[in-house]
């Protein structure tokens, strides 16, 4: 884990080394979430360690670190509250994943969406009295009875809003397509999200107190991780381009126009075919060799090398 100017990317602090020990073995990568604490002192992230997963709070100067365990199939994408006293996170436990709050004070573990959905990407509010989070509940804000898990559509994501206090959950969202990465912003009562309405991952601003939503980015290969500072004047976000990720930032989000962001290709095709089986294929032999004639479009007949990327 490394720290780095927002300003220009300069590499200011190598923090933490994975596959070091036993005890810090693994970063997460595919389900990835850094907090500062709210006094900018340490840092806190899941890890892979051991046998199980743990959350570690790092201090940003010195490295040194601090071990939370708990009796979790696994543990990911942890979020720090504005007063410094409670870590929300992601955790499994069996087959769903749900929002845990941890007390560090109290020392105390509490299981907030205690239900067979799967929850994740908690964002807390300014205020610290709500937690914005991610599921695949549909309709569902508390568990129905006689629920048959097995007629449930996995396979799309709203965005969520819990009071801390009450427990009392709204749904933000209600659309065809999925939402991810919410983050509240702090000058105004606004959250930034993305949607892949278009087939690509998009940045979009909900206004919380009208309800309505609007697309501010029209990007190629998509956004991911959001993180807002706390004068809302930059927005940080990851990337691809090229061959890899990147760390890119994005000045005044709030002041940005509204975007008509054009259907993918893929959407546009209204396929129900599995990608899967799209890509699938006949193991070849040295007895039965298959001649094929590729389209002028084909993806075989793709270049990716940057040189070439002006042609594009």
């Amino acid at each position: 884990m490394i720290i780095i100017s927002s300003r220009d990317g300069e590499v200011l602090n190598k923090v933490v080394k994975g596959n070091r020990t036993p005890d810090f073995e693994e970063l997460k990568l595919l389900q990835p979430g850094i907090s500062w604490s709210p006094d900018g002192e340490r840092i806190v992230l899941a890890t892979k360690a051991g046998g199980s997963d743990a959350l570690f709070l790092i201090d940003a100067e010195s490295g040194k670190r601090e071990k939370l365990t708990f009796e979790l199939d696994g543990i990911f994408t942890a979020a720090w509250s504005p007063d410094g006293n409670r870590i929300a996170f992601v955790g499994n436990k069996g087959e769903a994943s749900d929002i845990y709050l941890y007390d560090l004070e109290s020392k105390e573990l509490e299981n907030l969406t205690q239900d067979v959905f799967s929850d994740s990407e908690p964002a807390w509010s300014p205020d610290g009295r709500r937690i914005a989070f991610v599921s695949d509940r549909g309709e569902n804000l508390s568990m129905p009875s006689g629920f048959d898990i097995y007629e449930h559509e996995y396979d799309q994501t709203d965005l969520y809003v819990m009071d801390i206090e009450s427990r009392k959950l709204e749904r933000l969202t209600a659309t065809p397509h999925s939402e991810n990465f919410p983050v509240f912003a702090h000058t105004v009562n606004t959250l930034a999200y993305t949607s892949d309405a278009a087939g690509i991952w998009n940045l979009h601003l909900l206004d919380l107190d009208s309800g309505e939503s609007r697309a501010v980015s029209n990007v190629l290969t998509g956004m991911f991780q959001l993180s807002w500072s706390k004068d809302d004047q930059k927005l940080v976000f990851s990337g691809y381009s090229g061959v890899g990720w990147d760390i890119y930032s994005l000045s005044n989000p709030l002041s940005l126009e509204t975007k008509v962001v054009r259907p993918s290709t893929f959407v546009q095709s209204g396929t129900d075919e599995d990608p899967l089986q799209l890509a699938a294929a006949a193991p070849d032999s040295a007895e039965e060799r298959v001649e094929v004639e590729w389209d002028n479009n084909a993806f075989a007949r793709w270049i990716f090398a940057p040189e070439y990327a002006h042609y594009n």
